[in-house]
């Protein structure tokens, strides 16, 4: 094969992958899951039930997960993630938390544009019925390892 009739070829795959990307179904996810036993939050949000970073409080947890994100028209790239389950309570008070979580999205993403000093929020999956989903930037470190212990 010439480099041309490879050059070409590359051309028509890279079409073909961007027709196919484009052309999926707004529920499907865009690569399939990491790993077996992975949990699909959405479209773009996958994470590891056995794997807990952290709790919260009412029951919100931080698992380890993967962000999968469009990188121009024919690629995905996918970034590991903190993906924040947070759930919603019933009827009224659901309403309000969720209102309360969209906010706190809102202010984030201010952030993301406007500050270099936070985690960055790489998504959000706000359609589940029993929960929302938060993807941010994976930190090497923990809050804990900033803290100087004293010595005893």
């Amino acid at each position: 094969m010439t480099v041309n009739a490879a050059a070409a070829r590359l051309a028509e795959l890279e079409d073909e992958i961007a027709a196919f990307i484009r052309h999926r179904r707004v529920g499907e996810q865009l690569l399939p899951p990491p790993a077996r036993g992975w949990v699909s939050a959405g479209r773009h949000i996958w994470y590891d039930e056995s794997e807990e970073l952290g709790r919260g409080s009412l029951g919100t947890a931080v698992y380890a997960g993967v962000y999968d994100e469009k990188a121009g028209s024919s690629s995905v790239v996918r970034r590991p993630a903190a993906i924040k389950r947070i759930p919603l309570p019933p009827g009224e008070r659901g309403q309000s938390v969720r209102a309360l979580i969209e906010r706190e999205v809102s202010l984030q993403r201010h952030l993301n544009e406007n500050s270099a000093r936070v985690t960055f929020m790489l998504g959000v999956h706000m359609d589940g019925a029993d929960a929302i989903f938060t993807a941010m930037e994976r930190c090497g470190r923990g809050p804990a390892s900033g803290v100087a212990v004293p010595p005893a």
